[in-house]
């Protein structure tokens, strides 16, 4: 089982450049396999069928609070969507964002 939090923030337009939504996704899951598969669904069900620009893959990791010893499993995707139909760009999507527990 898993819980997103997803933000998506809407870009402002001053003139022929296209802006489209910045979305972020934040996943908590129950293991590491199902963080990865709650960001993929954030993606696959807001960009769909759209043009995209896919900021940070979907992704997971796992930690262990020191103080505690407790497992948290995150996932997390970020992208830019536009109101368009086209295909998805990976741009440089193979950054991978620091993840962290807090």
């Amino acid at each position: 089982m898993w819980t997103a939090v997803v933000e998506i923030v809407s870009g402002s337009s001053d003139g022929p450049v296209k802006i489209g939504r910045n979305v972020s996704g934040k996943v908590e899951a129950d293991s590491e396999a199902e963080a990865l598969e709650g960001a993929k669904f954030v993606l696959n069900s807001i960009a769909t069928g759209k043009f995209a620009h896919i900021r940070c893959r979907p992704e997971a990791d796992t930690w262990e609070i020191f103080d505690t010893k407790e497992t948290i499993y995150r996932g997390y995707v970020r992208f830019s969507v536009f109101d368009e139909p086209g295909e998805w760009d990976y741009g440089n999507a193979y950054v991978n964002l620091p993840l962290t527990a807090s």
